[in-house]
């Protein structure tokens, strides 16, 4: 059987690093969706009131500032994401304590503020809070599993 270049010779650790790898693709893609459209999405009409059209009515410069920073919002998630697979694949798999530390700094300051914000948007039911809380405890499970490993 041919030895893997991705896959370490630790279960627990491999299974951090497939962790790891589907909250970061999740950020990847919700951010292309932001990045591509970059309208309001169903959870902003419902909280806000408004539709594009509404707040366009208003401000046609407002509803253009408002559709750049949702893609930026995106873009940036597509950012932190791909940071997330090099960190990973590059130094999380060589069990370097830097890449371990960076995950659960980025982590926590990526998660908390997002839950808070999609909670108070969508509530405890809606869709981004839903995916925010499943990456938080995907990458929680991940960083416990991992400690052992690599400390």
């Amino acid at each position: 059987m041919s030895e893997s270049k991705f896959l370490t010779d630790s279960r627990n650790l491999n299974v951090a690093i497939v962790l790891f790898l589907i909250t970061d693709t999740l950020l990847i893609i919700t951010g292309a969706i932001y990045a591509i459209l970059g309208t309001f999405m169903p959870y902003h009409v419902e909280y806000t009131g408004l539709t594009e059209s509404d707040v366009a009515a208003y401000s046609s410069k407002l509803m253009f500032l408002i559709s750049v920073f949702i893609r930026l919002i995106g873009i940036y998630e597509m950012i932190i994401g791909i940071s997330g697979i090099y960190i990973t694949i590059y130094g999380f798999r060589k069990k370097e304590k830097w890449a371990w530390t960076i995950l659960l700094i980025a982590s926590l300051i990526f998660s908390i503020p997002t839950l808070i914000a999609t909670i108070t948007i969508t509530g405890v039911l809606g869709i981004p809070f839903l995916l925010g809380l499943f990456a938080g405890i995907i990458s929680i499970i991940a960083l416990y599993i991992s400690y052992k490993e690599i400390f």
